[in-house]
This record gives C-alpha cells, structure tokens and sequence, in this order.
C-alpha cells in the first residue's frame, strides 16, 4: 500500500481492493500457467525449425528448471 500511494495515490482504493490471501494468488498463478502452456502449445506446432536448451539450479533448498525454446515459423517470425 505503500508503493501504491507513491505511485498512484489517486487509485489507493483499489490496490486495497485486491484479495491477496494465498489461495488467490496460488489460483491465478495457476490459471496463468495454463494459459500460458496452452499458447506455447499452439505457438509450438507452427514452428517449422526448433531448439531446446534447458538448465537446472538449485537456490538453497529449491530446484528450478528453466527451458528456453526458440522457434521459427513458415513466416520467417522468430520465437523465444
């Protein structure tokens, strides 16, 4: 609220109104997920060449997995 009020004093109200409890966020972050999986998905079957390059990491106690996909569709339109 504090950066909301630096920010945009004249919208305070309603970054109050937004429900941050963890089920919200958990939920949304999940939706988020799926629609973003679900875009790859069709982005994906347009590309005509393609490369994977994967990496893992670990934070501390946290294993992270990130994979970049590059892609080129029949329209010469690149993808990353």
């Amino acid at each position: 609220m504090i950066a909301a009020e630096e920010v945009a004093p004249d919208k305070r109200s309603s970054f109050a109104a937004i429900s941050l409890s963890r089920n919200i966020v958990a939920d949304k972050t999940n939706a988020n997920g799926n629609e973003l999986e679900d875009f790859l998905k069709i982005l994906c079957k347009r590309f005509v060449a393609f490369s994977i390059a994967l990496d893992e990491s670990t934070d501390v106690d946290t294993t992270q997995l990130a994979v970049f996909i590059h892609g080129v569709t029949e329209d010469s339109e690149i993808f990353e």
